[in-house]
């Protein structure tokens, strides 16, 4: 019988390896996005069923660029590009949107600012 990894300990690994920041690095994203966007993955993978996790951490692929890579990789460049390009992702309504309303909300204090104290 093979010992599975906790969820826990295959991203604990992932994240050492670097392969969430990469696959998010490739993507070009915005720079205030790209930790936050690392985080949505991850806790989308934590919530993968434990034997799945397991079984896309132990298989292995070639990817575009011809390097061999672990499947998970795959399912968590899925899950960056479908949080980050989704308009109904959680990644979209908890940070996305939030902080365009949020500039837009820091442009209206700074107008109502300048022609307060207009003389």
């Amino acid at each position: 019988m093979e010992l599975l990894l906790s969820n826990n300990d295959i991203i604990t690994e992932l994240e050492r390896e670097g392969t969430v920041r990469k696959i998010v690095k490739r993507m070009d994203v915005r720079p205030d996005d790209a930790y936050d966007l690392e985080q949505e993955i991850f806790l989308a993978l934590l919530k993968y069923d434990n034997s799945k996790l397991n079984e896309l951490w132990g298989k292995w692929g070639i990817n575009a660029e011809g390097e061999t890579v672990r499947q998970i990789t795959f399912a968590a460049a899925s899950i960056a590009r479908n949080q980050y390009y989704s308009s109904r992702s959680t990644f979209v309504s908890r940070y996305k949107r939030f902080r365009a309303r949020s500039n837009e909300l820091t442009d209206d204090i700074k107008n109502n600012l300048a022609t307060e104290f207009d003389y």
